[in-house]
């Protein structure tokens, strides 16, 4: 029985008070304003004598309402007649002592059927008494399609359930608000307009928004009201409350057809599964549409965004209130707190920020009461959970308050798991049959939410919090001893036990739960003594509460490490990052977030660490910078983090090796502190991240930071260390527009480090003292003269000829620069003489030197023109600059155009600028030969070059980078005339020999062929097709990827169409594991574009199945084959037709007919029911079915349920096709299997919703 006929039988037979309140309540739901039901009687399921029934409000026009049942009917003959008289009432202004032209509509509803003709005689009526008036008749017809869109109504009046989980129209969801443990959402909306605004402006965007932010914040609150802007533009507002009962089958009926949906998942940290079954419904929704604000709290909202990372979305994260917005939502809950100033302000401070806080205080308080609630949260707690606690008895109740303490403390408990019962039994002695029914009662009260009686899950986070304080920590009301609790969970459950103190310290203090949990936390500690294991993850966990003592156990860890011996250079910066961290050392850099008593000895540990294990430098010193660098709460405590690990970092008292290793800390976390725009990275999302920037800002505690620093640098300045070049290049490139007025006051320092400590050959500090100065002049600050030696150094001018200028870039293409440059270059050159020049390129190398740790890259192209512009200018000065550099006194790099462009422009011979190479050995003899015999015109070649290029190609050490392969057809005559001293060679042309010798030896080079070279090259192979087949494999070998654009596969097929056929059948490619090449990688569906496809494809795919004998091997390389690249509707319909000629040819050929089949599932899943119709008709015996895989493998990033329920529906999809076959009894095989099938997969929904109700993501 469908859900409409089911509907339609209960109004049939529902009773008269009842149906009253059903219609009250759908015409609610529907957006009408309830003023009053005077045909009812209140509190209980009775009506009364009254008109109307009801009556809503628009305006100062109404609404009223009649409704008839059966027992209705009094002394009427008929509905009819009764409907027509409740007309006659409601305009009997005596009766309802309301004017007839104040009744704007009338709302006639029964439980049986209206005729058209009934329907227009009572409309007629209603424009008797008021012309204006409009009627609106809801019958046992229209009725159940209305109480459909709105499922809770079927189960709250007639007993349907449609929806089991918590699904709410937005009406009926604020209602239940506020009876809810939380503040109720009906409060009025204050402050967030500009968030309500960009919400609703990225909702025309995106079909999600996500909104982030702590607890208490008002996401739910925004949530909300942006629901309501968009119901008023015909979207109808859902609300979905997160919990932990799965909701895949309620959203199988919560969507109609032609409907807008805005719907509100909200708080989905607590139930990621239900947001993706909603998602995936979403996703394959066709007859409607909708768009979805989800809320989630931003420290757990990982999975939310995992969840959403193939979805266009928009995040906003909602920040804490302003304390001037809190006092205004606390005004307008309690305006009489308004002339009550200090508890006004008591609850600000309490509330930090959070509107659900603050309302809970609000709520708590009254003012000029004996108890003051507010001094403690303890108090407000009690307060705020005083009613349901005398309802439920929840924290009198011993096993009720342990039941769901226990729940807290786990999150997920299984009804079976016999380890944990054996232990509460044993160990706590709690009966675990008292628990469940003690969790199967809070159930029922929906304080846990429950799965099949047998999983259960928190419900509400904060009673939850609260209910472990009061069952584990409050020493006035524990029922569970904390410490052995502990004791007996820390192994298996330390992450739960670090989550619950989280909880309850943010709750209730960190103060006040550290002199509670003390006492337990000693008797823990005294028990484990002897097992290390045990000590680390007590501090682990407990380091927070037994500071001095975790850090006296990682001080007796460092004592108990072997002094390792110092290297004559401490290493401050190889991290390997494959190098697990050191676990200790991460417990102990916890104390380094807390500016307190513990900061400076933690610190001090550190460095002892540091001294007795050098080979954790590099570790340690990138962990200081990540976590000294400033964050955006360092701004506001005056950088004390920062300025208390100096004092540490510069205390007098190291000795000499001491100071060797807090100098090279100390510069190196100097480099990150003397910057000024900063990112502070928060939790992750998926393929996003949260992340904040800020910029620093002048302060005295700013300025007296840096001077430290400065001050320091000064003392620790050495030319030879790179690290203090680092730290000049940082304070003038500090990242953002730092505040310049920092450089005046800073110029006595900057003066004695420039007189004293720099040097003006070096080009560094040149270009340091040079930024300085542009900073300063920014300023109006004078600099001093002898700063100018700096500026206008040697080094400096240098420096500016060669690297580019971005400083001139405005206004200028790319080209004017380069020429401008070359110009200068050329300049400069033209006017000097070979003494001048060699001066040049010594200053060059020099420069070189200094500056190719950093920024040399731009040194090659400009020593290359240099070279280039001496040629051009004198032919003998640049075989003097040649021999300079292959002499190696000067040994900056060069580009191979300083041979090629000389050669084109015949300044100089090949012969010449061999003689000049041979002249000398040096390290990169190899390469400039190779660069001389490519770079060579064509009439320059002759028998010597030609054996020298063959030399190189045979080189079996060293290979020659290949461009174009091409380029060395100016080879072919010599290699000719070779050839007849040399019989060996035989019908080989050049192009060939040179491959044949690039075949012969390892290559080093990633396209040892050169590019293009067989779309290019493939002509001069007609004699040697094996060797260009085997260079083929060869390049994909090495680079899988070199041929993205086909053209080269094409240039072998075209060459020979069965290339791909008898590579696979002589080996050179396969398919698994075993293969050297697969048969995957290759793009085969290129055969489609070759005239004989068919015979090239079907050859090729009987080859690969008759050879293999597992198709789970070559099942992707048949995809391929299949997979047509840019496939248009005529490339489809070739293919689909191929198909079925080979189904057809093959049919008696199981593995030929199993591949296509799942290719068909694969490539052309939506035309996979007519073409296994066609299959069926061929092949009628089961049993190839049964071998049939639709689609073996499957992923999904979230729950499997959409997965399995998508193949649920593929399966009745082929049941229905059968069903349409001739000879259908010839299928009742086929039918039955796939109905098991059917019964199978909803066995495995069943399984995996349970797997997803018990997923923890706290």
């Amino acid at each position: 029985m469908n859900t409409l006929t089911q509907i339609e039988n209960a109004l049939k037979a529902i009773d008269q008070a009842k149906f009253q309140m059903l219609v009250n309540h759908l015409l609610y739901l529907q957006g009408n304003k309830f003023i009053g039901a005077p045909g009812a009687v209140v509190g209980k399921e009775k009506t009364s004598k009254g008109s109307p029934d009801a009556f809503f409000v628009d305006g100062d026009k109404y609404l009223f309402v009649e409704c008839t049942t059966q027992e209705k009917i009094g002394e009427a003959k008929s509905f009819f007649q009764k409907l027509s008289k409740d007309i006659d009432h409601c305009f009997d202004e005596g009766k309802t002592a309301i004017p007839k032209e104040k009744v704007a509509k009338v709302v006639l509803a029964c439980n049986q059927k209206i005729t058209a003709e009934e329907y227009s005689l009572l409309d007629t009526k209603v424009k008797t008494y008021h012309a204006g008036a409009e009627i609106e008749v809801l019958n046992i017809q229209n009725l159940p399609m209305l109480i459909d869109e709105f499922p809770k109504l079927a189960d709250k009046y007639l007993g349907i359930p449609i929806l089991k989980g918590d699904i709410y129209p937005l009406e009926e969801f604020l209602l239940k608000t506020n009876t809810g443990l939380q503040p109720s959402l009906t409060n009025e909306f204050i402050g967030r307009e500009e968030e309500i605004k960009n919400s609703i402006a990225a909702l025309k965007k995106h079909d999600i928004l996500l909104l982030t932010g702590g607890a208490g914040v008002g996401k739910s609150k925004l949530a909300v009201k942006i629901l309501d802007e968009l119901s008023k533009a015909d979207h109808v507002p859902i609300v979905i409350q997160s919990s932990g009962v799965p909701l895949w089958d309620d959203y199988q009926h919560l969507f109609l057809p032609g409907k807008q949906y805005i719907i509100l998942f909200d708080d989905a940290n607590k139930s990621v599964n239900n947001l993706n079954y909603l998602l995936s419904k979403l996703r394959e929704s066709k007859s409607y549409a909708a768009k979805v604000v989800i809320t989630s709290r931003d420290y757990v909202k990982k999975q939310v965004s995992a969840a959403l990372q193939d979805w266009s979305y928009q995040e906003f994260n909602i920040p804490e209130f302003k304390d001037a917005e809190i006092e205004n939502i606390i005004i307008a809950a309690f305006p009489k707190l308004q002339y009550h100033r200090e508890i006004k302000q008591k609850i600000v401070d309490l509330a930090k920020g959070n509107a659900r806080v603050a309302l809970m205080a609000t709520y708590s308080v009254t003012p000029d009461a004996e108890t003051n609630y507010l001094n403690s949260p303890v108090l407000l707690y009690e307060k705020y959970f005083k009613k349901i606690s005398e309802e439920i008895g929840i924290f009198d109740n011993k096993i009720v308050l342990q039941s769901l303490a226990i729940v807290s403390f786990f999150g997920v408990l299984d009804r079976n798991n016999e380890k944990l019962k054996a232990d509460l039994e044993d160990k706590f002695g709690i009966d675990w049959n008292e628990l469940w029914s003690a969790i199967l009662e809070l159930h029922n009260n929906e304080l846990v939410n429950v799965y099949a009686d047998e999983i259960v899950k928190v419900s509400d986070q904060v009673l939850s919090t609260y209910a472990f304080y009061k069952c584990f920590i409050d020493d006035q009301t524990a029922v569970i001893n904390y410490g052995d609790w502990i004791a007996t969970f820390i192994e298996k459950h330390a992450n739960r036990i670090r989550i619950t103190l989280v909880d309850v310290n943010n709750t209730f203090t960190y103060h006040h739960i550290k002199e509670l949990v003390l006492p337990h936390l000693n008797k823990v500690s005294e028990g484990i003594k002897s097992d290390e294991e045990q000590q680390y993850a007590f501090y682990d966990l407990f380091w927070i509460y037994k500071n001095l003592d975790c850090l006296l156990y990682l001080r007796k860890w460092i004592l108990s490490l072997p002094q390792e011996e110092h290297p004559d250079t401490l290493n401050f910066d190889s991290v390997n990052s494959l190098q697990p961290k050191t676990r200790h050392f991460e417990l102990l850099k916890r104390f380094w977030n807390h500016p307190n008593e513990y900061l400076n000895p933690s610190l001090k540990l550190t460095l002892e660490l540091a001294e007795r294990q050098p080979s954790l430098l590099p570790e340690i010193s990138k962990s200081i910078n990540e976590d000294f660098k400033y964050k955006i709460e360092d701004l506001d405590h005056q950088y004390l983090r920062q300025n208390m690990l100096f004092d540490v970092l510069l205390d007098d008292k190291w000795n000499d090796t001491q100071k060797t290793i807090v100098n090279g800390i100390f510069l190196r976390l100097s480099e990150v502190l003397l910057g000024w725009q900063y990112t502070q990275y928060g939790s992750t999302k998926g393929h996003e991240f949260t992340y904040y920037n800020f910029n620093l800002y002048k302060s005295e505690a700013l300025s007296y930071l840096r001077m430290c620093i400065l001050a320091q640098l000064y003392d620790l300045f050495e030319i030879e260390n790179n690290q203090c070049d680092k730290l000049l290049m940082k304070i003038v490139h500090p990242g953002g527009d730092i505040d310049k007025s920092l450089y005046a006051e800073e110029l006595p320092i900057y003066e004695k480090i420039i007189s004293d400590k720099l040097d003006h050959r070096q080009s560094s500090h040149c270009k340091f003292v040079s930024s300085l100065s542009e900073h300063l002049e920014k300023v109006a600050t004078a600099i001093p003269e002898s700063w100018k030696d700096f500026i206008n150094s040697d080094i400096q001018k240098l420096s500016d000829l060669l690297k580019p200028d971005w400083k001139d870039r405005k206004g200028k293409s790319f080209k004017e620069r380069q020429k401008e440059r070359l110009n200068k270059i050329s300049d400069v050159v033209n006017g000097s003489d070979w003494p001048d020049l060699e001066q040049l390129l010594l200053y060059v190398n020099s420069l070189y030197d200094q500056d190719q740790r950093n920024f040399a890259g731009y040194i090659q192209a400009s020593a290359t023109n240099i070279y280039i512009a001496i040629a051009r200018k004198d032919k003998a000065q640049f075989e003097n600059a040649l021999q300079l550099h292959f002499s190696g006194k000067v040994h900056f790099p060069l580009s191979s155009l300083v041979f090629y462009i000389p050669l084109q422009e015949e300044i100089i011979t090949g012969e010449e600028l061999f003689r000049i190479v041979e002249s000398y050995e040096f390290e990169d003899r190899f390469f400039w030969e190779s660069v001389l015999v490519t770079s060579l015109p064509e009439q320059q070649i002759n028998e010597h070059f030609l054996k020298l290029l063959l030399a190189l190609f045979s080189n079996g050490n060293k290979s020659v980078d290949v461009n174009h392969m091409h380029d060395y057809l100016k080879y072919r005559t010599a290699f000719e005339n070779y050839k007849t001293k040399d019989l060996e060679l035989g019908n080989h042309n050049i192009i060939t020999y040179l491959t044949s010798l690039i075949l012969s030896r390892e290559n080093r080079t990633s396209n040892p062929f050169g590019h293009d070279f067989f779309s290019e090259c493939a002509s001069y192979f007609s004699n040697h097709i094996e060797l260009l087949q085997s260079a083929y494999w060869k390049q994909h070998e090495i680079e899988p990827d070199f041929d993205y654009e086909d053209k080269e596969l094409k240039a072998m097929l075209d060459l020979d169409r069965n290339f791909i056929h008898e590579s696979f059948t002589n080996g050179a490619i396969g398919v698994g594991y075993s293969a050297k090449i697969e048969l995957s990688s290759i793009n085969t569906s290129v055969l489609w574009e070759y005239p004989e496809y068919e015979e090239l494809v079907e050859d090729l795919l009987l080859d690969v199945v008759e050879k293999e004998l597992f198709s789970s091997t070559y099942e992707q390389a048949i995809f391929n084959l299949f997979r047509l690249k840019n496939a248009d509707e005529s490339d489809t319909k070739r293919a689909k037709s191929l198909i079925v000629k080979l189904t057809q040819t093959h049919a008696q050929n199981d593995k030929v007919l199993l591949i296509l089949i799942e290719m068909v599932f694969n490539n052309y899943n939506e035309w996979i029911i007519p073409y296994y119709r066609d299959f069926l008709l061929l092949r009628k015996d089961i049993e190839i079915t049964k071998k049939i895989d639709f689609g073996r493998s499957e992923s999904t990033n979230g729950s499997w349920v959409p997965v399995y329920q998508r193949r649920i529906d593929f399966y009745q999809s082929i049941i229905n096709m059968i069903n349409t076959l001739p000879d259908i009894l010839d299928y009742a095989e086929h039918i039955a299997y796939f109905e098991q099938l059917i019964a199978w997969k909803k066995e495995d929904i069943k399984t995996e919703m349970k797997r997803d109700f018990m997923y923890k993501y706290y």
